[in-house]
């Protein structure tokens, strides 16, 4: 049985910012810091309703993990065992642990609908390749049903509308309603522009093999976490005190779509990447923290800014809960762009200093180490 003092769960951003944030706090005390990712690379998730996804959207996990001081185990996690402090994995071994950074991330919820399983997604990287494969033996104009008009409905229907008709399904009798009314006018123009179609107050009763469905549901915390005794939120995520520790679980911390944590009085962090970069960064400061006998730090993340791609009609930025628009346009796609292959990319470079700087609680992802 391999014992690690900090073990990681998840490569995706809350493990990757949990690894640089626990390797920074632990400075040169004699911690080992070990990552189970059941992927060997990081995948650039964000991106994945992109045209062309490809190997240019994935990010070895090991080269920044070396360079950390931080060991890689490539397998699947399929158990927690809290009273014994390990970790079960697929291939039949178990890790012990002396503090626990559960970053597991989430997957798409598929309702119990009739012929859902016919849907196509861009939840992972295998789906978006299967759908990428499906829309190439499809003729220009042939039609799309995309179902959700959230973050990843909007993104995939706007850079879709240019190959395709697009037809938009939101079963609220509002536009995009989790995105809030203050991008709600670019949104819209930005529909209307390209030529998409769109259907509110419908709800979906069954898929047809027949047509290209494109599911862009909502999302639920790994179900790892429902085997835990802990408290959760409808989303399945675990209710945390301000240092990331799990509600009544001993040495067990969370991160990233895992984790009900409050990034200020009045607002839990959101299942995005921007919130699992900080929540990571806390969460492996606060696992080393407390085996060194510091003091924690309290997460906190108050500035909250989205920049939505509309495809050929631009993006749109917006700051704060209220989502006030701060720039549209060619502009805003730039940033869009950069955001998706800059910000998103993992750092990088060989100074081992710099790379630590990332794990900074707080620090911004926006600091390149080129």
């Amino acid at each position: 049985m391999t014992q690690s003092d900090v073990l990681i769960l998840g490569g995706g951003y809350a493990g990757v910012y949990a690894a640089l944030g626990a390797a920074r706090a632990r400075g040169d005390a004699a911690i080992e810091i070990r990552m189970v990712s059941g992927e060997p690379d990081l995948v650039n998730r964000p991106r994945l309703y992109e045209t062309e996804p490809g190997p240019h959207m994935r990010y070895p996990l090991k080269t920044l993990l070396d360079r950390i001081g931080v060991e890689l185990t490539v397998a699947w996690v399929t158990g927690i065992d809290l009273d014994a402090r390990t970790v079960a994995l697929a291939d039949g071994r178990t890790l012990a642990y002396g503090r626990l950074v559960i970053a597991l991330g989430s997957a798409m919820h598929r309702p119990a609908i009739p012929g859902i399983e016919h849907a196509f997604d861009v939840d992972t990287y295998d789906a978006a390749l299967r759908l990428d494969g499906h829309l190439r033996a499809l003729p220009a104009g042939a039609t799309v049903t995309i179902v959700g008009s959230g973050f990843t409905g909007i993104e995939l229907a706007t850079e879709l509308a240019q190959r395709f008709k697009v037809v938009l399904v939101e079963q609220a009798d509002v536009l995009a309603p989790s995105l809030g009314d203050g991008p709600r006018q670019a949104i819209t123009h930005a529909l209307e522009h390209l030529g998409v179609e769109v259907r509110l107050g419908t709800r979906i009763e069954a898929i047809d093999s027949a047509f290209t469905t494109v599911w862009c549901g909502g999302l639920l915390a790994h179900p790892l976490t429902r085997a835990l005794p802990a408290e959760r939120d409808p989303l399945g995520r675990l209710k945390t005190e301000p240092s990331l520790a799990v509600r009544g679980l001993a040495g067990v911390y969370a991160a990233g779509d895992v984790a009900h944590a409050m990034s200020d009085e009045t607002h839990p962090a959101l299942m995005s990447c921007q919130h699992a970069i900080k929540l990571g960064q806390f969460a492996g400061h606060n696992a080393v923290s407390d085996l060194l006998g510091n003091a924690p730090l309290p997460y906190q993340q108050p500035i909250y800014r989205t920049c939505l791609d509309l495809g050929a009609a631009g993006a749109v930025l917006t700051e704060g809960w209220e989502r006030r628009v701060l720039m549209r346009g060619p502009d805003a796609k730039a940033l869009k762009r950069e955001i998706n292959t800059v910000w998103a990319a993992l750092p990088s470079g060989d100074d081992r200093e710099a790379l630590l700087a990332f794990g900074e609680p707080g620090a911004s992802p926006y600091r390149r180490t080129t």
